[in-house]
């Protein structure tokens, strides 16, 4: 029953015979919407890719890249400014 009477909201609000209704309308769609969708566990993984190598005069260079999936920015470019100092440390050439 509720099915239909949304099914005939929907048409009224079409129809721009009431805003409010259409309204009401879309927050039950969506909500319904929200708790039929499977709750999934966040699974959070990191990956650091380091392309190491030597330039025509010898010097060693690198570039990285942290990609991450269930961190907030700020982790990932932690990560990513502590993987810069490491690599700093290890292929900074004293002179």
């Amino acid at each position: 029953m509720t099915d239909l009477v949304d099914i005939q909201l929907a048409e009224q609000a079409k129809a721009g015979q009431d805003a409010e209704t259409y309204r009401q309308y879309q927050l039950a769609l969506a909500k319904h919407v929200k708790d039929s969708l499977p709750v999934e566990p966040v699974t959070q993984s990191l990956r650091h890719r380091i392309n190491v190598s030597v330039s025509v005069k010898g010097v060693p260079t690198w570039d990285c890249t942290v990609d991450g999936t269930g961190f907030t920015m700020e982790e990932i470019l932690a990560e990513s400014d502590l993987l810069v100092a490491q690599l700093r440390d290890r292929y900074t050439q004293e002179v």
